[in-house]
């Protein structure tokens, strides 16, 4: 508060209790918690397919230290059940994508898959 003159002569403290608030934030960011890791790739990234199929066999080689033109038999195997775990699969056009990249037919891609769930 000032007087006339502008100098100042009192002052007003109000008082709030503000928990509910900090409660309620706490409650919404728990349930608008959006995932930064999921388990199935569409949860992240959507529709993206091709580009995130890629990004996921970057990966992969980078963590192995392969090379994707260096790849046996084995190792193409061991990838694709890496994606298939990781999901990828669930992209519409995942399989002719991953075949077009490992440079294997869609069967082969087919019964690694297959020889998983033996």
């Amino acid at each position: 508060m000032r007087n006339e003159r502008g100098k100042a002569i009192g002052l007003i403290c109000f008082n709030v209790d503000a928990s509910f608030a900090q409660e309620t934030q706490h409650l919404l960011k728990m349930f608008l918690k959006t995932k930064t890791e999921a388990e199935n790739p569409i949860e992240i990234f959507g529709s993206h397919s091709e580009e995130q199929i890629t990004h996921f066999i970057h990966n992969y080689l980078e963590d192995k230290k392969l090379s994707l033109n260096h790849l046996n038999h084995k190792q193409k195997q061991e990838l694709v059940q890496y994606l298939y775990h990781k999901g990828v699969f669930n992209f519409k056009n995942s399989v002719p994508c991953l075949a077009r990249s490992l440079r294997i037919s869609r069967a082969s891609i087919y019964n690694y898959i297959k020889q998983m769930e033996e």
